[in-house]
Formats: C-alpha cells, structure tokens, sequence
C-alpha cells in the first residue's frame, strides 16, 4: 500500500481526534479522571497505529469502511479492554461501535471533503 496525501491527512485527523475525544474528552466527562495520563507513550502509539491502519482502510473500502470500524471498536473493547461484557450487552455493543466510527470516521470524513479538488469555472 502506497501512503498518498490523502491518507496521511486522514490518518493524521483520526490520531488527534481520536486522542482528543477518546482519551481527554470522554473520561472527563464519564469519570472527571484522564487514563491517557497513566500510560501516555503506549496510548499516543496505539492511536497513531489504528489511525494509520483505519486512513488506509478507508482509502480502500470507501463507506464500508465504517463497518469496519464498528466492528473494530465492539471487539476491542470486548477482549482488550473488557469494557463490553459479553454478545449478550447490546447498549456497550452499540455504545462502542458507534463510539469507534465517531472516533474514526468522523474525522477521516471532515479530511476527505475538505481535500476534495476544488471545481473552477474558467474556461
């Protein structure tokens, strides 16, 4: 796979996005504590990657991707993070998927837009 400029935007976008609403904004509104402050290095490398992996596989899958990123974010926080308890928890399954398609596909989305070529009316 080829990095292109689009790709990068994108996988630059997620990263903040993702640390910023993921890490910072979120816990301090669910729980007035930060855990990216426990373990700051692993957690800025661990955005940056899903980042990169996400901007290239939306650069592919186009819409689909969301998908993706839905199903990423159940999995994630089902055996990573055992924050879903299990197939039986539909509110933490739908809360984390559309958690992770905010956290991903907002952001990729905003970049593409912005980066389409703009149309000029010389002729």
């Amino acid at each position: 796979m080829r990095m292109n400029s689009t790709v990068m935007r994108c996988w630059i976008a997620a990263w903040v996005f993702s640390i910023l609403f993921g890490e910072i904004v979120g816990p301090l509104l669910a729980s007035h504590a930060l855990p990216i402050l426990l373990y700051p290095l692993q957690m800025i490398a661990y955005y940056g990657a899903i980042s990169l992996i996400f901007a290239f596989i939306a650069s592919k899958l186009g819409k689909l991707a969301l998908a993706v990123f839905f199903f990423y974010g159940v999995l994630a926080e089902m055996f990573l993070f055992h924050n879903i308890t299990g197939p039986t928890d539909i509110p933490g399954i739908l809360f984390f998927g559309a958690f992770y398609v905010f956290l991903f596909g907002i952001p990729i989305w905003i970049t593409k837009r912005i980066s389409k070529p703009k149309r000029s009316f010389s002729s």
